[in-house]
């Protein structure tokens, strides 16, 4: 009976060690995965944000640009009636 005893309670603590040993470290890989996903993220969403500002600050100057041609072209209307060419 004691035999039993001792054989089953040594199974039932190799079972206890085989569960814990297979949650602690799989659940471990799910939270280190977890982590590597916010900083992905985290690192998406910063290039996203440096990219918009980058496109935002080009679209002001291409603006500018548009705005000084049309000056440019109300000189040259000015210049060719000053001037009378065609």
């Amino acid at each position: 009976m004691s035999i039993r005893l001792s054989l089953i309670s040594r199974i039932v603590c190799v079972v206890i060690v085989f569960f814990a040993s297979y949650w602690f470290l799989f659940h471990k890989k799910e939270t280190s995965l977890n982590e590597i996903n916010k900083v992905e993220a985290y690192k998406a969403k910063k290039a996203f944000m440096d990219a918009k500002n980058a496109l935002k600050i080009l679209s002001v100057n291409i603006n500018t640009g548009i705005e000084n041609a049309q000056h440019i072209k109300e000189y040259d209307k000015t210049k060719n009636k000053v001037f009378k060419q065609k």
